[in-house]
């Protein structure tokens, strides 16, 4: 998809992309990044890639990339995670995916590139697998504030 929120050519230091597709509950990173577009300061870039590969042709000068995925429901619909790169989890709990590389995969490849950025967090938000999203289901305004309320607060430049 290639999406970009935040027109114009340039290095974007705070990078926040979601990671979808139009179908179902695969939309959930494209549906929250555009609810956090209307709350994020302006040093955050937000994106919207349906590959993680795609997040490589934007990494140049980037220092905190942020990723926003939807993940199979383990526990709780809506239930947030927040996990830092490099983390066992991440590897650990790999599933089958809609993507041709997976973001684990994707950022192993940044690393061996040497493009990985400083900071690099990645926010799986469980779902039912083919769910059909509802326009803005309580459960994803709570994921929103609690990105907004972690990532935009304290660091907003």
């Amino acid at each position: 998809m290639n999406d970009q929120t935040n027109p114009g050519a340039g290095l974007h230091p705070w990078l926040m992309v979601g990671l979808g597709s139009p179908h179902g509950s695969d939309r959930l990173g494209w549906d929250l990044v555009q609810l956090l577009q209307e709350t994020r300061p302006e040093a955050w870039t937000i994106r919207m890639a349906r590959v993680p590969t795609d997040v490589l042709d934007w990494l140049e000068g980037c220092q905190r990339l942020h990723l926003v995925d939807a993940c199979p429901m383990f526990e709780q619909l809506g239930r947030v995670h927040r996990l830092l790169w490099p983390d066992a989890q991440i590897l650990r709990n790999r599933t089958t995916t809609s993507h041709d590389y997976d973001v684990p995969q994707v950022l192993q490849l940044a690393q061996s590139l040497g493009q990985m950025p400083p900071e690099v967090v990645i926010w799986a938000i469980e779902v039912e697998a083919s769910t059909r999203l509802d326009p803005t289901p309580d459960w994803m305004l709570a994921a929103a504030r609690m990105i907004t309320s972690t990532e935009f607060c304290d660091k907003a430049v």
